[in-house]
């Protein structure tokens, strides 16, 4: 009998279900599409599979679940995004590319909405000051503000990750002369709504926060 065809490789296959759960996160049923975000943080905390979940509308799909309606689609998007970022330079620059930093800035600085989202994107934030080519694009979108405010919030959690960002901050480019001066509307929210809660799932996976 003829041997059966070799099996796709494993690329293709990951790349075909990346495909298919982003396609549900935008099918309008709002548990499929948090299941199916959830799914993609955890691909993309994989290492065999971390790569591929931007090249198929997987990146797309989870920027637009942390800017969303759904609670508990902005914590999954927001840890897949912490996941993505957590795979090198070029991840971290195609997060930036594809407007990612904006839904991560707006959940850390609203922390009342979503603690647990507002720590994972911290930690996003944490491993995007690592890159030294994305110094001056975070400081021109105030994060080294931000990062001086949320080094005095009352949560020790949140202490710890703003200082390692300002840590790795400060050993990289040059900052603009303009850096370090507070807006007041981050002044206000963060004095109203306090700092992100540390309760946040602060592993790769995104199943413990469910």
């Amino acid at each position: 009998p003829p041997l059966p065809p070799p099996p796709p490789p494993a690329s293709q296959t990951v790349g075909g279900a990346v495909a298919a759960l982003a396609s549900i996160s935008e099918g309008g049923d709002p548990d499929g599409a948090r299941y199916a975000v959830m799914c993609l943080a955890n691909l993309a905390a994989t290492p065999h599979a971390r790569g591929e979940v931007p090249k198929h509308g997987g990146l797309q799909a989870c920027v637009q679940a942390a800017q969303g309606e759904e609670a508990e689609a902005r914590v999954y998007g927001a840890i897949a995004l912490m996941n993505m970022t957590n795979n090198g330079p070029a991840a971290q620059l195609n997060v930036v590319t594809h407007g990612g930093l904006e839904p991560l800035l707006r959940l850390i600085e609203s922390p009342r909405d979503s603690p647990h989202a507002s720590m994972a994107a911290l930690k996003a934030l944490l491993n995007l000051t690592a890159n030294a080519s994305l110094v001056a694009a975070l400081t021109r979108k105030g994060v080294l503000e931000l990062l001086m405010l949320l080094t005095q919030s009352a949560d020790l959690d949140t202490r710890e990750v703003a200082s390692l960002c300002l840590a790795n901050l400060a050993s990289g480019a040059p900052l603009p002369p303009d850096a370090g001066r507070p807006k007041k509307s981050q002044l206000a929210e963060l004095a109203v709504g306090g700092a992100p809660g540390g309760g946040a799932n602060s592993g790769g996976a995104a199943g413990g926060a469910m």
